[in-house]
């Protein structure tokens, strides 16, 4: 399944980002944690021609969260999501992406 399927409605996305999430066939490299509460993924990174993705998820019965920073050539976006409500970040979504991601390490 594609990354873009993570996302319910990607009615809001920027078409750039919906074509790299759209991609198939992906390598990721990163840490799976799995227990009967849910699966944690940690530190995900994946390089495509000319885009690369960043994540930290959780996917559980009762929870679903995390963050995503999405680049290709000079842009970024960076999309946060928990349960049904997502934000995006297209101004400074680096450094948007980054608090997110050390606030997940903990």
């Amino acid at each position: 399944m594609p990354l873009v399927g993570l996302f319910a409605t990607r009615r809001d996305l920027p078409d750039w980002v919906e074509n790299v999430l759209s991609v198939e066939d992906v390598e990721v490299a990163g840490h799976f944690a799995w227990s009967p509460r849910g699966v944690r993924l940690d530190d995900l990174e994946s390089r495509l021609r000319e885009a690369s993705l960043s994540a930290h998820l959780r996917f559980g019965r009762a929870r679903r969260s995390g963050a995503l920073l999405v680049e290709w050539k000079k842009l970024a976006a960076a999309v946060a999501f928990r349960q049904e409500e997502r934000e995006i970040q297209l101004l400074g979504a680096r450094a948007w992406y980054a608090e997110r991601a050390a606030r997940a390490r903990r």
